[in-house]
Order: structure tokens, then sequence, then C-alpha cells
């Protein structure tokens, strides 16, 4: 019985592994899981680069369309300089609609009184033009009509009701002479 023992005992030393193979052993498994975890990571690298690049680029074209839009909120600055040239100059928008112009009318009559606004057909032929320019005035460019303040304050009323209404202020006036728009086109003289 004792040699029994002492060979079940051999045995179990043999099926036992050494210190050397169990550290043999866990060093192969170690290195194994590495590689598997390398081996996924590299799978995942490569499903993942394709889906990476839609992402940047779907970025980067919602990123360049929000600045587009917030830039078109705010219009480019005028130039600064003493001369532009026509071609570069934005081109005006001016509201010179019956409505509006009718609107305006009733304003101007609230603020000069009747009597200082005019829709006679000599006032609005005096205005559409000059004695001095070689232009002779088309039926279409006549005013709507002619308002006559008489003082300062007056006119920085109907200017407050000129700029709401998007029309254009001719450069060149009289003192407190303040000529309306033409109507169909929106040029002056």
């Amino acid at each position: 019985m004792r040699k029994d023992h002492s060979e079940q005992h051999a045995l179990e030393r043999e099926e036992r592994p050494t210190f050397k193979g169990q550290l043999y052993e866990s060093t192969q498994q170690r290195i194994q899981r590495e590689r598997a975890e390398l081996e996924r990571y590299a799978r995942m690298q490569k499903d993942s680069s394709a889906l990476r690049n839609t992402a940047i680029t779907f970025t980067v074209l919602v990123t360049a369309l929000g600045c587009y839009y917030l830039g078109s909120l705010r219009p480019a600055a005028l130039p600064e300089s003493s001369t532009t040239p026509l071609y570069s100059a934005p081109k005006p928008h001016h509201d010179t609609s019956p409505g509006n112009l009718q609107a305006a009318w009733s304003d101007f009559i609230h603020i000069v009184g009747k009597e200082n606004v005019s829709t006679d057909k000599v006032d609005l032929d005096a205005h559409a033009g000059s004695d001095w320019s070689s232009y002779t005035a088309k039926e279409s460019e006549r005013p709507f009509l002619v308002v006559f303040p008489s003082t300062t304050e007056e006119v920085s009323r109907i200017m407050k009701v000129r700029r709401s209404e998007v029309w254009w202020e001719p450069a060149v006036l009289g003192p407190t002479l303040i000529d309306t728009e033409r109507c169909a086109n929106g040029y002056s003289h």
C-alpha cells in the first residue's frame, strides 16, 4: 500500500505542472488574449473608418452651412472709400408700391399739414427734373407727391417715415425741400 501511495503522489506531481510550466502557460494565455484583442481592435478600426469619415464630412458640411447662414444674416459692410464704382455698389431695393406711397402720403399730411403736401401736376413736373439738365424726365419718372416742410423737426420726422418705408433719398436737395421717390423705377435726379 505504501507503494501505491507513493506512486499516486508521484503521479499527482507529474499531472500538476511545475512553477515554470505554469508561468509559461500563463504567459502564453496572456499573449493570446492580447493578440485577440489587437485583432478585434484592428477590425473595429477598419469598420469604423468609413463611419468616422462620414461623420467628419457631415460635421464639416453642417458647420459650413451654419456659418454661411449666420454670415448671410448680417450684410457686408458698405465701402468706406469716397468713390465706389457702380458695379461694386449694392443694388438698392425700393418699395414704391401704390399702397406704400399712399400710406406715406397720410403720414406726411399728419406731419406737415395738407397744405404742405402737393400732388399738383405743376409741382410734380417742377420736381421731376431741372432746367439745367439735358435729360428730360419721362412720365413714369415723376414723383408721387412733393412735401414742403418748414422746420428741421418736420424734415427729421419725414426722413424717419422715408427710412421705415425703404425709399431712396436723393443726394442733392434744398435746405428743407424733400422730393418723394420716383414711383415707377426708383430713380431720382
